[in-house]
């Protein structure tokens, strides 16, 4: 259950200058029950399966209130100044408590897994709840953001510029009080943070050729709930705890780039430079227990997660009629991502420094005639993983697409469409990665009714050969992902497009 409500208002000085004033309000009520069963068996560990036969139980209620007020001075030389100032305060009250209904006559591995029977006395409930993984929770956030927006700007003869900085400085006052069984404490955090933006764009020869730099620094609180000192072993197999020393983590990014067209070949190419550094960035510090094979999980700050990169796109048509135009697409980039791992039964995890080298190139060509259109690209991706602790597998991976796309409409509108694309992999230790997915489309689209009713028929993966499952390479080496998809299908679709406009009024 949700209720909210807004009010704005803008308007516009008798001298020139603007004002404006935003409020809103929200209350948010919501309850979560769930059921979960589940046979765990430990590893290196015969004869301890722990049958789990869980049932929770969750509530969040939500308030938060939002006032702001800003006004801009507008100057005539285009200069823009606006002070602003805006107040927030939420309130989140949250408990969740979950019950091991296996504690009960008949609930075991072989007996009841069913909501719709769960015990009507609420006293034989109460004697099955899980006293560590239960609790409540209050989290009150009150903000003050305090900032000045200096924006100038000059279009004259072809020639635009553009300085845009922003000087936010907000007040973070947070309070968290955590209560269960075996825990009642309060958390409490008052931080002041500066975010500062520059965003500078210089454009000449009527838009023709452009250059744009810009920076901003972010700063990211961590969650209270992190900060207190508790064990949630929920799940035995991935349990986590709670780091009181904790602090908040800062991102500096910063990117440059030059844009240039011209008319003669439609020639449209741009490049740029990135680089981004994270000071205390929050890394999920974990540990292996051999034995059971289970992870411990407790967040920690790092130090030296950075990244830099690259990118250079040039287009122009190639004939005189600028129906034959081609495209070509460089990236690469550089990324050293620290986290912290460990294998035994040590609570204290380690650093591990990845370093990964990506670089991807691409090329796409396409006619375009008056009803054919006629295309095909090909894209290299190539990968380099690797760490100095030898903890990961040193991956050099190669990824290729390439195929054709053909579009035609006849005389009677009907417009039939087909693509195929092959995927290739290459260089995985893995050598069930290492494969050829042909990929093939068809769609075939018919208007009705002067265009009013659009009938399609679509096509995707005819042959069958995308899984659900992925598999890619993050800054730790390698991450696999199951999607609840239909990868292949046939669809039918109609649109009914609908226009009404309003009479003119006399």
């Amino acid at each position: 259950m949700e209720a909210s409500t807004r009010f704005s208002y803008d308007g516009k000085l008798k001298n020139g200058d603007n004002v404006s004033v935003y409020a809103s309000g929200t209350v948010n009520h919501s309850t979560n029950k769930n059921f979960l069963w589940r046979q765990i068996s430990y590893y290196q560990q015969d004869g301890t399966d722990d049958w789990q036969n869980r049932y929770g139980n969750a509530s969040d209620k939500m308030r938060d209130l939002t006032l702001k007020s800003t006004y801009t001075f507008n100057f005539l030389n285009g200069l823009h100044i606006t002070p602003e100032y805006m107040f927030s305060r939420s309130r989140n009250r949250q408990s969740d408590f979950t019950y091991r209904l296996d504690r009960l006559s008949g609930w075991g591995p072989d007996g009841i897994y069913d909501l719709g029977a769960l015990p009507s006395n609420n006293d034989s409930l109460l004697l099955t709840i899980d006293t560590g993984n239960s609790h409540r929770r209050v989290f009150d956030d009150e903000q003050h953001y305090v900032g000045t927006d200096i924006n100038y700007w000059s279009d004259k003869g072809g020639k635009f510029v553009n300085f845009h900085i922003m000087l936010p400085m907000v007040y973070h006052n947070r309070k968290l009080h955590y209560a269960s069984v075996f825990t009642d404490t309060t958390a409490v955090s008052h931080t002041w943070a500066f975010s500062p933006q520059l965003v500078v764009t210089c454009a000449w020869n009527n838009w023709m050729k452009m250059l744009y730099a810009n920076y901003n620094v972010e700063n990211m609180m961590p969650d209270l709930y992190n900060t207190i000192d508790v064990r949630n072993d929920t799940d035995p197999l991935h349990v986590r705890l709670g780091n009181p020393s904790l602090k908040r983590s800062v991102a500096h990014r910063m990117q440059v780039g030059y844009q240039w067209r011209t008319n003669a070949h439609k020639i449209n190419h741009s490049f740029g430079y990135g680089l981004r550094f994270f000071l205390r960035q929050v890394s999920q510090g974990y540990t292996y227990d051999t034995a059971t094979g289970a992870y411990t999980f407790r967040p920690q700050n790092v130090d030296g997660n950075w990244q830099t990169y690259f990118w250079n796109s040039y287009g122009q048509t190639l004939d005189a009629a600028n129906k034959l135009s081609m495209r070509l697409y460089t990236h690469g980039d550089y990324t050293r991502a620290v986290d912290m791992a460990s294998t035994g039964n040590a609570m204290e995890s380690r650093l591990t420094h990845a370093d990964n080298y990506f670089l991807e190139q691409s090329l796409t060509l396409n006619y375009q005639a008056e009803k054919l259109t006629i295309g095909a690209s090909g894209n290299l991706e190539w990968r380099h993983t690797s760490n100095k602790e030898h903890t990961i597998e040193t991956i050099s991976a190669i990824n290729f697409s390439y195929g054709p796309r053909i579009v035609y409409t006849f005389p009677f509108q009907l417009s039939v469409a087909t693509d195929m694309k092959v995927y290739s992999r290459r260089g995985y230790g893995d050598a069930s990665l290492n494969t050829d997915d042909w990929v093939w489309n068809a769609a075939i689209t018919q208007p009705f009714f002067k265009g009013k009713v659009v009938a399609k028929l679509e096509g995707f993966d005819i042959l069958g050969k995308l899984s659900n499952t992925h598999i890619e390479i993050d800054g730790l080496g390698r991450r696999e992902m199951s999607y609840n998809t239909l990868p292949r299908y046939i669809m039918l679709h109609l649109v009914y497009k609908f226009n009404k406009l309003p009479k003119n009024k006399k």
